[in-house]
């Protein structure tokens, strides 16, 4: 959780059906919201590249790869 909360980056923890369930202090202050705010969203209202499709493609590589991230956009 240090690792996350000292981030130079924003970082963000989506549920397997794009909400937002966690994000750093980085990722707020870039979007200037609370993580309550935030924990109401999800990817593609904050991305205008992401798309419901796009994610949940994203999310069956990640199943297929048996991994838990993927670094970059969500398209």
């Amino acid at each position: 959780r240090r690792l996350v909360d000292n981030a130079h980056d924003a970082i963000f923890l989506f549920d397997q059906d794009g909400r937002i369930m966690d994000a750093n202090r980085v990722a707020c202050d870039q979007l200037d919201s609370c993580l309550d705010a935030l924990s109401t969203l999800a990817a593609w209202d904050i991305d205008q590249n992401a798309t419901p499709e796009g994610f949940e493609a994203m999310h069956q590589r990640l199943r297929a790869e048996n991994s838990a991230m993927i670094v970059g956009t969500l398209q």
